[in-house]
């Protein structure tokens, strides 16, 4: 991929994703905040529901229990179990008067509106009288829900779900009505059970409370006793019988003990929010269930919105890319454009074009260089060919370099400017590299620069291989002054990279050490990429033994090894142990000369 492309996608790169993960961010902060909003003020409507609702039924419960205590009517009761035939419909009405009586001083304080009947069982004439229509004799206790309730549970006082008394459902017919139920023994003065009644209220009682306390909240709510039947379900999204079963299930998962907090739950492919809470005095369960779209339409408004300013910046993005590549790409072509023709020999090359930034002052110093240039071959004109050929080459390798650090340094700059960490780094690196390694003709430098050289060339390659590895030099302070050959270290750093780490899966790592051992500089350049076959490796060794120069392959390890030798001696040299998937380690022996 040319350097011109991956200008483009790195600027394309920067510009939309930042855009897009902000975006997101923001919507997805936003959603947060409008879910726990709603949530909140649900909770809320739905403590102030249970405690209200809570508090009304204890008061119905305190107001029903008069019947208990009032001796008139408890005679009336043992009266209407001991009744004759004849005296049995007189005792009926009188019966049916009171219960109507206190219906209506429970009704009175308007504590519920929904108030449905009373009921009153007599077992000692198994007969039901009811306040809404009349009395049943001879009935089926299986029948009557609320008989069986208190026969399970005698004595409990709580509030259940039951089935109205009627025609249909004294004869075992299912009924679609239920009631809300509270029921208690009565006694006589023996401790006898000499009725039962029950207090009912209409299925609508929850609906109104919820109505009347969450006026502003959208969905409706379920109501769910201790032992998780249903009591009640009002206003419900559209859901399905099999989505409601599953909303419960989580529910039930997530309600072993205490109040709950919300969830958000996928059903049908919409989404739901769904909110519980348990009443610490009856031990229902109250679930608020609201399609997100209700609260949260608005938003999808916005969440619209955002997604076009990301297609809209998709589509501008790759213009301004190539906008910005085109700015740092285009003269730096005419550069390289140019240096080519000086390359062919054509010295009448010029770069003309006006600029304000970095870049006017590359093509001015390119321009200087090639009229320099021009004057130095014309002043040696009368020189021998050969003798003119040389000396143009010598100028142009003194002003090569010259041009080509303050190219680098240029560029490094418009690299800065245009925030390209990347190019900047790898041109510092690039610059450094040669800065050093060209070090005025000389072949024998300080261990300090060599160093240098390596660490520029292992910088620029682990930017070209996108970090890839990590390197470390490690050497006592003491051996930096050390006298070593210029291109020490670059050529097993290279084989490093190139044949130990660029097969490697993950990430690799290059070490430098170096210690002083009995007048002797020993450097160890290891890495931990593929490693060497065993047999290649022995055709490394024997290389190196015989300093066989002839063998094909690791050319720069033969060579090194034979510079070493015939400036050092045969005791000097080098010495290369791998492992196959372990690593590669290259000894460096030479003698400390300072």
């Amino acid at each position: 991929m040319s350097f011109k492309i991956k200008t483009f996608f790195v600027i394309f790169l920067a510009i939309l994703l930042p855009a897009i993960i902000t975006n997101l961010l923001i919507y997805t902060q936003a959603e947060n905040s409008v879910v726990n909003q709603t949530a909140a003020g649900v909770i809320t409507g739905m403590d102030k529901a249970m405690s209200s609702f809570d508090s009304s039924l204890k008061a119905l419960v305190s107001l029903s229990k008069r019947m208990q205590n009032d001796n008139g009517f408890i005679l009336s009761v043992e009266q209407a179990n001991r009744a004759s035939e004849a005296e049995k419909n007189t005792a009926y009405a009188e019966l049916y008067t009171k219960l109507n009586s206190f219906l209506e001083s429970i009704k009175a304080p308007n504590i519920v509106q929904d108030i449905d009947s009373l009921y009153l069982f007599l077992p000692g004439r198994n007969t039901v009288i009811t306040t809404n229509t009349t009395y049943y004799e001879g009935v089926d206790h299986e029948n009557i829900s609320f008989l069986e309730h208190e026969l399970e549970s005698p004595g409990a006082g709580e509030w259940y779900v039951s089935s109205p008394i009627n025609f249909d459902t004294l004869q075992g017919r299912p009924v679609d009505e239920t009631l809300l139920t509270y029921n208690q023994s009565l006694y006589n003065e023996a401790g006898e059970v000499i009725g039962i009644y029950a207090l009912n209220l209409k299925s609508s009682v929850f609906r109104t409370a919820y109505n009347d306390t969450m006026l502003n909240v959208p969905g409706g709510m379920a109501v769910y006793d201790a032992g998780g039947k249903l009591l009640s379900r009002n206003n419900l999204p559209d859901l399905t019988d099999s989505s409601l079963l599953r909303i419960e299930k989580d529910i039930e998962a997530r309600l072993p003990d205490g109040p709950r907090p919300y969830f958000m739950t996928n059903e049908g492919g919409n989404e739901y929010l769904v909110v519980t809470d348990r009443s610490s005095n009856t031990g229902w369960t109250y679930t608020t269930i609201l399609e997100t779209t209700d609260f949260l339409g608005g938003l999808y408004e916005t969440k619209k919105l955002l997604i076009l300013i990301i297609v809209m910046m998709a589509i501008a993005t790759p213009v301004i890319s190539i906008i910005i590549s085109r700015s740092i790409i285009k003269p730096t072509e005419k550069l390289v454009y140019a240096m080519q023709e000086i390359q062919n020999r054509n010295l009448d090359i010029r770069i003309n074009e006006p600029r304000k930034d970095e870049y006017q002052k590359v093509f001015q110093g390119f321009n200087d260089m090639v009229i320099e240039l021009n004057e130095l071959i014309r002043n040696l004109t009368n020189e021998k060919a050969l003798n003119k050929e040389a000396k143009i080459r010598l100028l142009q390798e003194q002003i090569n370099p010259h041009f080509l650090y303050n190219t680098l340094d240029s560029i490094y700059s418009i690299a800065q400017l245009h925030d390209v960490p990347e190019i900047s780094k790898m041109v510092f690196a690039l610059s450094q590299f040669f800065r050093v390694s060209l070090s005025g003709g000389k072949e024998i430098v300080r261990l300090e620069e060599a160093l240098e050289i390596v660490k520029s060339y292992l910088t620029v390659q682990n930017i070209r291989f996108n970090g890839k590895f990590r390197f470390s030099l490690s050497v006592p302070e003491e051996l930096l002054d050390c006298k070593v050959l210029k291109l020490l270290l670059q050529p097993l750093a290279e084989n490093a990279v190139y044949h130990g780490l660029e097969a490697k899966k993950g990430e690799g790592t290059i070490n430098i050490t170096a210690h002083e051992d009995g007048g002797t500089l020993q450097i160890c350049v290891e890495d931990n990429g593929v490693g060497i076959p065993a047999a290649k490796l022995e055709e490394i060794r024997k290389a190196l033994r015989d300093n066989n120069m002839e063998e094909s392959g690791n050319f720069a390890i033969k060579n090194l090894n034979t510079q070493i030798q015939l400036r050092y001696g045969k005791n000097y040299g080098l010495d290369i142990y791998s492992e196959e998937n372990v690593g590669t380690g290259v000894f460096i022996k030479i003698p400390v000369v300072r």
